[in-house]
This record gives C-alpha cells, sequence and structure tokens, in this order.
C-alpha cells in the first residue's frame, strides 16, 4: 500500500497493512495531487505536469517528460496498461503501455477548457471527467472525444470535485450549487438525465 500527500511529496508505505509506514525518500519536484498502484509499480502525479513511476515499490522514481506544464489533479488505471490523468485547464492525459509513455490532450466544453478535479474509466475507453463550472463530459473513445453529459455554468462555486462510474448507465457525481450547498447527482441512463 502507498499513500501521498502535497506540501513536499511525502509518500509512505506500507507491507504491513496499516500496522507500520515507512517514508519514501521521493524527489521534491513537485506537489503531488494523486497515486496508483499495481504490484510493484507505482505511479505518481501532481503539479507543474509531473508524472513520476516507480517499478520497484517506490525505491527509485522515473520522470516521465513531455507533459504539459499544468497540474493533474487525478489518476487511473482502469486496466494494466491503459491510464489516464485529468487537470488544470481541462488537460487529459493517457497511456496505453503501463505508464512508460504519455499522450496530452486537452478536452473542452463550450471551447472551454475547464479545470478537471476528478475522472473515471470503466474499462480503457469508457469515462465520465468532472470539474469546475460544474462540467461533466463522457468519452466512450479513450478520450479521442468528450461529449458533455451535464449543462455547465459561469458561476465559479459550482463545481463537481468526484465522479464515480458504476457500469454503462449507472454513475454518480459529487459537487457544490454554492460555497455552503453540497450536491449528489446520479445517473441510470449513461448520463441522459441526472
Amino acid at each position: 500500500c502507498v499513500g501521498g500527500g502535497t506540501g513536499g511529496s511525502i509518500l509512505e508505505r506500507t507491507t504491513a497493512g496499516r500496522k507500520q509506514l515507512t517514508t519514501i525518500d521521493f524527489p521534491d519536484v513537485t506537489d503531488l495531487n494523486s497515486l496508483h498502484g499495481s504490484g510493484d509499480v507505482v505511479t505518481a502525479v501532481g503539479s507543474s505536469g509531473t508524472v513520476m513511476v516507480s517499478t520497484d515499490f517506490g525505491t527509485t522514481w522515473d520522470l516521465t517528460s513531455g507533459m504539459p506544464g499544468t497540474t493533474i489533479y487525478a489518476l487511473q488505471f482502469p486496466t494494466a496498461t491503459n491510464g489516464f490523468g485529468a487537470g488544470f485547464d481541462g488537460l487529459f492525459i493517457r497511456t496505453t503501455n503501463g505508464g512508460n509513455s504519455w499522450k496530452a490532450s486537452f478536452a473542452y466544453a463550450n471551447h472551454l477548457s475547464p479545470n478537471f478535479n476528478d475522472m473515471h474509466f470503466l474499462n480503457g475507453t469508457t469515462g465520465l471527467a468532472v470539474g469546475s463550472y460544474r462540467v461533466a463530459l463522457k468519452t466512450t473513445d479513450g478520450g479521442a472525444h468528450w461529449s458533455q453529459m451535464y449543462k455547465d455554468t459561469t458561476a465559479a462555486a459550482v463545481t463537481f470535485y468526484g465522479a464515480r462510474m458504476v457500469d454503462e448507465n449507472l454513475a454518480f457525481m459529487v459537487g457544490q450549487l454554492s460555497t455552503t450547498n453540497g450536491a449528489i447527482y446520479k445517473t441510470t441512463d449513461g448520463g441522459a438525465n441526472w
């Protein structure tokens, strides 16, 4: 198990459940926002477009280059080879080789690039990305194309923070309608109605 945090790039791991945490020596290159691990392979993402990969359970790290210099907030590997990340200004990254290389693009809603706070993929093709200004986008081709699932707004306080897809039809989003009013959204028809 590996966990991370911001403010100094802190990573801790355990091989004994929650009984014993060991701080991992991690290059002080960025704040970390999300990570994913499978076996000995751990991928961490953060500010300035940073993607770090360890193939030995965090003992050594390699910095992936070529990412746009914008913050990545979310990371998920729905399969061993297919991984996705999303972040600031509509940044969307994808790997099809387990994180060895990444391709970056930007997703748009109404000709704007929102900040993506979270995303969730069922598999290597179908996923949901949510973010600022109540933007919720869905892809069925691994992020090559996105369709708007919910009407966005220009109100800065209205945002989505989390998304989970249970299957092709059932999905949830959480966010806020104002600074004091949270909301949970549910669809049972693949996002046609919430």
